[in-house]
């Protein structure tokens, strides 16, 4: 797959583009079925199935305070979009300058004279242009008059609900990963630079990478189920998603015990998937406590992660 930033250093003509635009966070079912729809349509005309979206994230320009964490982070979207068949990321940067093209204007200027679309691919929630006045609706009638065709994609349903990345950040946020690894089609990983913490796993026996995380959304605290990417290699292994209570900590902090595993990983990013909740974040009265509940927490996961 080709990524281009910013759709003006795009070199060749594009045959036959299929656009699929969107935001893409979490490239989630969703997401995937649109992907594949783009790439199908490409296939059968020999031409390019793109995916355009935006960085950053439209809010965060407009509406700053109402920007949620995200899912995946833009390498994570990108290694993604490639999986479901993409044969060009186009990453426009968002700017003030874009928020203000009209809708027509954001269509001639960018999926006409840029991308050279032909068929364009998007949800039913779609609406773009300065002031987001332009919709579905808006992109019918503009591809009548610039000659290219529309495909609306009605939600994926699960549980009777339509699957979206908005439902998956709650999911994450009230620590369901099961269901929202559902929605995802894979594990919610999280990835990050080793960082050295207070040590006191190491002391007690568990030694932890604890990770930094940036902008990415953290799950529920607690214990969880996980792997742990290294070097290209799947570890199991148990994560605390917390503040350390009995440890009178109040800063949130991302550690995961690797079973079998003793290498020094401080500097290497690694990243952590978030396979199944054990158990609530709590203090407990002494070490010994908290060092037999680890013990538990660690067989507890040892059969999740065997099971799945």
């Amino acid at each position: 797959m080709k990524v281009v930033r910013g759709v003006e250093n795009l070199s060749e003509s594009l045959e036959y583009a299929v656009v699929a635009i969107g935001n893409f966070d979490g490239v989630h079912i969703g997401h995937q079925s649109v992907f594949s729809q783009a790439a199908r349509l490409a296939r059968e005309k020999n031409g390019t199935a793109v995916a355009f979206t935006f960085d950053p994230h439209p809010i965060k320009l407009l509406d700053p305070e109402r920007s949620p964490r995200f899912l995946t982070k833009l390498s994570a979207k990108t290694a993604k979009i490639e999986e479901c068949g993409i044969d060009l990321l186009a990453i426009e940067p968002f700017t003030w300058k874009l928020a203000d093209l009209t809708a027509e204007a954001f269509v001639e200027t960018i999926l006409v004279d840029k991308l050279k679309t032909r068929i364009v691919i998007v949800g039913s929630g779609f609406s773009f242009g300065q002031g987001r006045k332009g919709n579905v609706q808006t992109l019918e009638t503009l591809g009548k008059k610039f000659g290219f065709s529309v495909e609306m994609i009605n939600p994926i349903q699960f549980g009777g609900k339509p699957v979206s990345s908005t439902r998956i950040r709650g999911l994450v946020e009230e620590g369901d990963l099961e269901n929202a690894n559902r929605l995802l089609g894979r594990t919610y990983c999280i990835s990050g630079i080793v960082v050295k913490g207070k040590q006191r796993g190491n002391k007690i026996g568990f030694p932890t990478a604890n990770i930094e995380t940036g902008d990415l959304l953290t799950p529920a605290c607690g214990v969880y189920a996980c792997t742990v990417q290294v070097d290209g290699e799947i570890l199991n292994g148990v994560v605390n998603v917390g503040n350390n209570p009995t440890f009178n900590r109040n800063q949130l902090v991302i550690e995961a015990h690797i079973f079998d595993f003793n290498k020094q990983l401080y500097g290497q990013e690694i990243e952590i998937g978030f396979v199944r909740r054990i158990r609530s974040e709590k203090a407990f009265p002494n070490v010994d406590a908290l060092t037999s509940q680890i013990q538990k927490d660690i067989q507890t996961a040892k059969t999740i992660l065997a099971e799945t």
